[in-house]
């Protein structure tokens, strides 16, 4: 397992994204999209939760509080359905990355048994 405090590291950071923008353009490339959609997404999110928020203190008319309300719970839809393709096109991509190079750098050899040794 990898150290949780890797990623907070500045230099372990840099070093991840300069290998994957230098081994894995298309990734690299198709990663930043995500991450881009990712960010418009939470924005938009945040903004819907204020109008909405802002509806049920009264400080909009109510004419708005069903509009508003659709488009938080629109967000917050959006939000798990791009959590969900950015996971499963990570998995693809692993598993592709295995069929081509072979063994996975991330999984633990498995342990043999006592009856394998003998």
């Amino acid at each position: 397992m990898i150290d949780p405090y890797f990623y907070r590291n500045h230099i372990a950071r840099r070093y991840y994204l300069d290998h994957v923008n230098l081994k894995h353009e298309e990734f690299a490339a198709w990663d930043h999209k995500i991450q881009l959609i990712y960010g418009l997404v939470a924005i938009a999110t945040a903004v819907s939760a204020l109008l909405f928020v802002g509806t049920l203190g009264r400080r909009f008319p109510s004419v708005y509080t069903s509009i508003f309300e659709t488009f938080f719970v629109s967000s917050l839809v959006a939000i798990a359905v791009f959590v969900f393709v950015d996971a499963r096109a990570r998995r693809r991509f692993r598993e592709l990355w295995n069929q081509q190079h072979g063994f996975s750098a991330n999984r633990q050899p498995e342990a043999q048994s006592s009856r394998d040794l003998m």
